[in-house]
């Protein structure tokens, strides 16, 4: 069995996802200590240094004024987890009622 990657037409994925991921990581690499023009305040991070890495909800301050994270992705990330558990309960329900009527006596 030949996984897609083994394809020649996959070196054009290859190059792609390279370009894509890689260089504009290695741009942002220079800008390190900066986001949007706002400096991080070593202090004001030292101080703070668990916020970063809580699940939620999500801030990255760079300093006590500006946050990197934006307003909507707290939001969104709520809106996304309702959904998904929306859409995993409707599916369990189609499927316990699929088995039910498997179950049934055809008459």
């Amino acid at each position: 069995m030949k996984l897609v990657w083994d394809e020649p037409d996959a070196s054009f994925l290859r190059v792609r996802t390279y370009a894509e991921w890689k260089i504009p990581a290695n741009r942002l690499a220079s800008r390190v200590g900066e986001d949007r023009g706002q400096m991080y305040d070593p202090v004001y991070r030292h101080l703070n240094r668990q916020e970063p890495g809580r699940y939620f909800p999500l801030h990255n301050k760079c300093n006590a004024d500006y946050d990197a994270v934006p307003l909507w992705v707290n939001p969104g990330v709520v809106l996304l987890v309702l959904l998904a558990a929306t859409f995993a309960a409707f599916c369990l329900t189609q499927a316990i009622t699929l088995r039910q009527e498997r179950k049934k006596p055809q008459m």
